[in-house]
């Protein structure tokens, strides 16, 4: 697709008028509108979270963690109106202990389901991916690694990834090897499992101090672009690139570090009940995403990422500690005297028992990355003045009270969703902690524009999964945003005009 870059033309937003506040930007196209037009309400907190659509049924396909089980909803348009009903479920039981993760495509469902010890629940053993038919009849399941957490088609659905995240359990007394899980559906779905030993691991790569990598390393989630996948190792803050031709791992990538010195990478540190946005010397932030998503621009395919953030705490063990918790160089004691609240990597920055560098979780931000795995674009510490411009009140919140998440990687970005709407391409970004889902044009990846604030408070809490349908695949003839709420178990469909 030639790309056309954004101009200096006044964006004009619809504000959302459904149980949700929207507010937008002075900014860049034409007229958009995002309207809330049907709910499933389950009313029990972790019963909807990876959510999928069935084009030809208008079904949408939720994990219930809960539950362990797949429900499956119906989405139907008549009249104008619209509604989301629950018309089947699927026990997962028989296969697992938990389900984690789900993907749609060409008439299969797989659902990624973990695994866990009789004697020791927090003990991963190898889990499976469960495929079923259109008419939700298993077809087969197929055993993968230690915890899969996620699972996605490749683009001709020949093919299954499966990301196998081998969390340690709960004292760190065990810990299993990460892989990326390929199925291969045409050859009475073959498994080939690709490990992580082996391979060239980069410096920047962030690794627990004393273990080997191909036990460290930890895939979270996939996106899938021609003949590659690419996978964020999150709590390694790398990506590892996939070759689904020969079924290998070409190469693992370190996202590096923002450098939050700098006054656009300004971030508020401290829970003091305020809003107060600085620039640190010496303190670099963990990319870390979550979730990530691909499109493709000029023929080049580009990774949009979530920057979440995550540490790790397992019995004694944890690589998290408060700045106030550390010996600092004096330098650094006169800059953060009063700055006690920001958790940072332990292992990281330190030189003879002193800290001279601090590394902290997350970026507070969204990227745009090129397909080797290069930075082209990060929203900055934009996400932190939209919250602050929209919800001052409720800036960095947890549970509804102010600034509680300002030392714990702030507004939290973790669900992500591309779509393309009007021949531009926008990315969906869903902030868990702040309850709420910012929209971005990205159509030109190296000059993404705010467009959308939405905040979804009074029915939906804590965005964990989105899917994205077009409008030539929807029934209402517009494009769908379709989100589950973890917090919340409601799972919401927007149209997108």
């Amino acid at each position: 697709m030639k790309n056309t870059l954004l101009t200096s033309l006044v964006l004009s937003l619809s504000v959302f008028t459904g149980c949700a506040n929207s507010y937008t930007s002075q900014g860049t196209h034409e007229r958009i509108s995002i309207k809330k037009i049907a709910s499933y309400e389950s009313k029990i907190k972790g019963a909807s979270e990876i959510v999928a659509y069935d084009i030809k049924q208008q079904r949408v396909f939720v994990t219930n963690g809960k539950k362990n089980r797949v429900d499956v909803l119906k989405l139907t348009f008549k009249d104008n109106k619209s509604s989301l009903n629950k018309i089947a479920s699927l026990d997962l039981n028989p296969y697992g202990t938990g389900v984690n993760s789900l993907s749609y495509k060409n008439g299969l469902l797989a659902v990624a389901v973990e695994k866990t010890s009789s004697f020791d629940s927090s003990k991963h053993l190898r889990g499976s991916v469960v495929i079923f038919n259109a008419r939700l009849q298993h077809q087969k399941t197929v055993r993968a690694g230690y915890l899969p957490d996620m699972v996605t088609f490749n683009e001709d659905a020949s093919l299954i990834i499966v990301a196998n995240e081998a969390e340690p359990n709960k004292d760190y007394s065990y810990d299993p090897k990460g892989s990326i899980g390929i199925i291969d559906i045409n050859n009475n779905y073959e498994y080939t499992d690709l490990n992580f030993f082996n391979i060239d691991i980069p410096k920047d790569v962030v690794l627990k101090k004393n273990t080997q990598a191909g036990l460290d390393l930890e895939p979270e989630y996939i996106t899938v672009s021609k003949n590659k996948a690419y996978v964020s190792l999150q709590e390694n803050n790398a990506l590892a690139i996939v070759n689904l031709d020969s079924k290998t791992i070409e190469k693992i990538v370190a996202f590096g570090f923002k450098d939050h010195s700098l006054e656009e990478n300004a971030l508020d540190i401290e829970e003091e009940g305020k809003i107060l946005i600085k620039a640190y010397k010496n303190l670099y932030g963990m990319y870390q995403p979550d979730s990530i998503a691909s499109y493709i621009v000029n023929n080049k395919t580009y990774i949009v990422s979530a920057n979440e953030g995550d540490g790790r705490e397992y019995g004694k063990y944890t690589n998290e500690t408060k700045i106030s918790k550390l010996n600092l160089t004096d330098d650094l004691k006169s800059i953060y005297k009063n700055e006690n609240d920001l958790k940072i990597n332990n292992e990281m920055g330190e030189e003879n028992n002193t800290y001279t560098k601090l590394y902290t979780f997350g970026a507070r931000s969204f990227s745009i990355w090129d397909e080797k795995g290069s930075l082209v674009y990060d929203s900055k510490n934009e996400l932190a003045r939209l919250t602050q411009k929209f919800e001052k009140d409720l800036f960095n919140q947890s549970k509804g009270k102010m600034d509680k998440r300002s030392g714990n990687k702030g507004v939290e970005p973790e669900a992500l969703a591309l779509g393309k709407i009007n021949n531009r391409y926008y990315a969906f970004i869903g902030l868990e902690r702040q309850n709420a889902i910012v929209v971005y044009d990205i159509t030109n990846p190296r000059n993404a524009k705010f467009v959308q604030y939405l905040n979804t408070k009074n029915a939906d809490l804590a965005p964990e999964g989105m899917t994205f349908v077009a409008a030539k695949n929807s029934p209402s003839k517009n494009a769908l945003l379709i989100v589950g709420f973890e917090n919340s178990g409601s799972t919401s469909v927007f149209e997108i005009k």
